[in-house]
């Protein structure tokens, strides 16, 4: 009798444990860059301080502002500066990687490049926000004498808008790196949106105290909803039905952007491989 021996294929390890590695070495290389990231930092607490004793001297003798008191407006940017520690992503390495051509390395790894610097750009929120922490207690220190609990809402509805502000402004960071496939210079680019971007997601000011029209505009762009709407949630300024409405609205502009990131994607690394970028 002739007996064959049939060799089994190796297992493949769990997909989540594949992820999970990708995850853990952005995790490392974060750490690695402790210094690049307080100075960072430092760039986004001199804002989160002198904002609000900028519209502080502002107040005067009145007790309401624009609609918001002492407390709400000190709060207000208090919460802007951890969302946005929390929620923003940035499109720099994305840019980077199709110009300096590591984008090719990428390609033939077995894993997507979304994805992979999906876990990139976690890890990066998840090091910052630790580093951020001394920074904002700094921040509480400084303001003390104007903060006090008003019923601030910290549910659900917060966290899932705060979520859903990652996901859009990675899906917004995602569109604006492929621009490297079609740009030589992408810097001005990037510079105009965080400027825009930032002024109509209420970084600068809220939203409430700009003239109706850009407020108008400011709410029908995606901008707002990365981080004007999840502090308004949690400050309590967007009514109950007005929530199901704006989380409505995250979901569509990730729809929106999902989409247009996949026909850059496309067009864009058809022009990579053509040209050899």
């Amino acid at each position: 009798m002739v007996t064959q021996t049939v060799a089994l294929a190796p297992a493949r390890p769990p997909r989540w444990r594949k992820w999970w590695a990708v995850f853990n070495l952005h995790l490392q290389d974060s750490f690695a860059y402790r210094a690049q990231g307080i100075v960072w930092i430092l760039t986004d607490t001199v804002p989160t301080i002198t904002l609000p004793l900028m519209w502080l001297a502002a107040f005067g003798n009145r007790q309401v502002l624009n609609g918001f008191t002492r407390t709400e407006l000190v709060a207000y940017y208090l919460c802007m500066s951890v969302c946005a520690n929390l929620a923003q992503a940035h499109p720099w390495e994305i840019a980077h990687d199709i110009k300096d051509g590591k984008l090719s390395i990428y390609l033939t790894r077995p894993f997507s490049y979304y994805w992979f610097n999906f876990a990139s750009n976690v890890s990066w929120r998840l090091v910052r926000s630790l580093m951020f922490v001394p920074f904002f207690g700094l921040a509480l220190l400084v303001l003390r004498s104007h903060l006090a609990w008003e019923d601030f809402h910290i549910g659900w509805t917060f966290w899932v808008s705060l979520a859903l502000a990652h996901v859009l402004s990675y899906q917004i960071s995602w569109c604006l790196g492929q621009s490297a496939f079609f740009l030589v210079e992408v810097g001005g680019l990037f510079e105009f949106y965080y400027m825009i971007g930032g002024f109509l997601a209420g970084q600068m000011a809220p939203l409430q105290m700009l003239p109706k029209v850009i407020s108008q505009i400011a709410h029908m762009l995606p901008f707002s909803y990365v981080l004007w709407f999840p502090v308004n949630i949690f400050l309590g300024r967007v009514p109950q039905a007005s929530v199901a409405v704006g989380l409505a609205y995250q979901l569509c502009w990730i729809a929106v952007t999902a989409m247009l990131g996949q026909i850059l994607w496309r067009v864009g690394l058809k022009r990579y491989t053509a040209v050899g970028l």
